[in-house]
């Protein structure tokens, strides 16, 4: 337990917590890759749409497979996408 102690001791304890400080304050300042991400509403509405239509597309390809892959030699006729209504 003493060699931890010891080198837990002599850890730059205040220049971690300093990096830390800083990370978060580019993070919230909106700099950075993950500060645009975290605070652009924006973005993360488009995020949620495409979540959902990528959601709703999955949904229809396991419905209706032959829509998307046609394995006919002579050749289907492809039925258009519905949106399904929000339950």
């Amino acid at each position: 337990f003493s060699s931890l102690s010891d080198s837990l001791a002599k850890a730059d304890i205040l220049s971690t917590l300093n990096n830390i400080d800083e990370i978060t304050k580019q993070i919230n300042n909106n700099e950075g890759s993950l500060g645009l991400l975290i605070n652009d509403k924006k973005l993360y509405n488009n995020l949620q749409k495409a979540s959902k239509e990528l959601e709703q597309l999955l949904g229809d390809l396991k419905d209706n497979p032959g829509r998307y892959v046609s394995f006919s030699v002579i050749g289907a006729k492809n039925k258009p996408f519905r949106e399904k209504k929000a339950e």
